[in-house]
């Protein structure tokens, strides 16, 4: 019982994993295609910087803006 117990958890946490990175290559593709033309996270470009937009933006606002 014990084994079968690991088994589900490390298939199921594999799973999760892989959905995350998923997610996180969606995140990568939509940046590349949406902002990276007018954003760069350390400079201005056409508009501004990405970093510390937490510190200038509630999380709210920046969910609501994307």
């Amino acid at each position: 019982m014990k084994y079968i117990a690991v088994t589900l958890i490390l298939l199921f946490s594999s799973l999760f994993s892989t959905q995350a990175q998923d997610n996180i290559d969606e995140g990568k593709a939509l940046f590349k295609s949406r902002c990276a033309s007018c954003h760069a996270i350390d400079k201005r470009v056409i508009g501004p910087a990405l970093k510390d937009v937490d510190k200038r933006h509630e999380e709210k606002w920046i969910i609501d803006f994307i």
